[in-house]
């Protein structure tokens, strides 16, 4: 996660709570990948008032290469299309690869 260009750690999955000043902030989050690097970045521009707490929610995609999803919750999880895509495509070849052994029985 990158705080306004700078690199915050986050220690685990779940809720992390970053204390701030009052100001506008650019918050980037990916998950950390072989190839490519960063899956799922996102980025969201929040401004936070002066006693002000601010609840983001990231969703990584379903799919590797498609944006993740960064705002106010709830988001949605992004790259269901190429993931029921590819479930369909699976699903034919396995019907015309059975349809075929039939076909030569």
């Amino acid at each position: 996660m990158l705080l306004n260009g700078y690199p915050m750690g986050v220690p685990r999955w779940g809720r992390v709570i970053y204390p701030t000043w009052p100001g506008q902030y650019h918050v980037q989050v990916f998950v950390p990948y072989a190839i490519p690097r960063r899956v799922g970045p996102a980025e969201f521009t929040v401004f936070v008032h002066p006693g002000q707490l601010v609840e983001l929610e990231y969703k990584v995609p379903l799919w590797t290469f498609s944006r993740g999803s960064l705002g106010p919750p709830p988001q949605r999880y992004n790259g269901v299309g190429p993931v029921i895509a590819g479930a369909a495509a699976g699903i034919v070849l396995a019907i015309a690869w059975v349809l075929l052994i039939i076909a030569m029985a």
